[in-house]
């Protein structure tokens, strides 16, 4: 479906602190079914769909006029690769299926109507084909994917547009001066394709694409199969990443269930304790060498110095008895402390 809001929700977003403008720029993509072109969305409207699906992230609200720009800067150099293609549908070599005699594909006077985005689709958690592919050859994988329907004299053409980051290039990036602007922003790189769903696509993909491209008779660049050695680290590193946020996931999880199985076998020390000190007057110290033994016995790294102490308490050596009490506390303290 269309991810552009279908009403112009223009209000401050709950907890905005400072207006944002409300200023739509007009795209030059062909709105499909119409005579007209997409408009985007203001950065009010923008910054209130993303509070809504909860998306805002750390995203600061100064910050979503340039997400703004940027986001319509991408999507107008997605359509003009998309035009690059589109150009081999106007070849008769090209696209055999686009030569017939049918009126559906001309206007008035037998010119050949432009091609219109009919409607888009982010897909973010599916991964295309290709794109599996070059994460196989090393490459990362893509922030985002869009599947545009494309309307061309009556018929429509799916193309897939995967979004990759270069970190290596962000120090390069500047604000885009205009919507077409094709330099500004260096570190999104764009893989669009006509996605493989006839004949026409292998073929452009295949042959029409690489052969016009071999004549100079077209100035589109594919994105490398192959990741760049920026790249590939790139990966590296994100992977490392993962790995430690997994890690950490895990030791969370252990945590979580040692501090159960803590709060559920040392609730009778710990009550007696408290009643012991809630009383008052009395020494309570047999009830917090209980709760400490307890505690300790649940977490592995600290049990055997549990043996330890009955073992010296047996032998009534009071000097190796305290020592293995605080030694016994500060084990406990830091299996909790150290996973904050």
């Amino acid at each position: 479906s269309n991810q552009m809001p279908s009403k112009a929700d223009q209000a401050m977003a709950p907890g905005q602190t400072k207006p944002l403008s409300k200023e739509r720029v007009v795209s030059a993509i062909p709105k499909g079914n119409t005579d007209q072109t997409w408009v985007y969305p203001s950065p009010q409207m923008f910054f209130n769909s993303l509070a809504r699906k909860g998306k805002l992230g750390d995203m600061a609200e100064e910050d979503a006029e340039v997400v703004v720009a940027i986001h319509n800067n991408m999507n107008e150099n997605t359509w003009s690769k998309i035009l690059q293609w589109e150009q081999l549908a106007g070849m008769p070599w090209a696209m055999p299926s686009s030569s017939s005699s049918s009126s559906e594909g001309q206007e008035e006077g037998g010119a050949k109507k432009r091609p219109t985005l009919l409607k888009f689709m982010g897909r973010p958690f599916d991964l295309s084909p290709k794109a599996y592919l070059k994460k196989l050859l090393g490459h990362p994988e893509p922030f985002d994917r869009h599947d545009w329907i494309v309307e061309r004299g009556g018929e429509e053409v799916r193309y897939v547009i995967d979004y990759y980051h270069d970190e290596g290039r962000s120090e390069g990036d500047e604000m885009p001066q205009h919507l077409q602007d094709q330099h500004s922003i260096k570190s999104i790189l764009l893989d669009v394709r006509p996605a493989l769903d006839g004949p026409w696509s292998v073929l452009a993909r295949a042959f029409f694409m690489p052969a016009l491209r071999l004549a100079g008779r077209s100035s589109f660049q594919p994105l490398p199969l192959l990741p760049s050695p920026q790249l590939r680290q790139q990966r590296k590193q994100m992977e490392e990443e993962d790995r430690q946020a997994a890690e950490a996931a895990q030791e969370q999880q252990k945590l979580s269930a040692l501090a159960s199985a803590v709060i559920e076998n040392c609730q009778a020390p710990k009550l007696a304790l408290q009643k012991c000190e809630n009383e008052g007057g009395g020494d309570c110290t047999k009830q917090a060498i209980a709760l400490t033994c307890c505690m300790a016995s649940q977490i592995q790294d600290c049990s055997h110095k549990v043996k330890e102490l009955h073992k010296h308490l047996e032998g009534s050596n009071e000097e190796m008895v305290d020592k293995l009490l605080v030694d016994m506390d500060t084990c406990v303290q830091n299996t909790f402390s150290s996973h904050k």
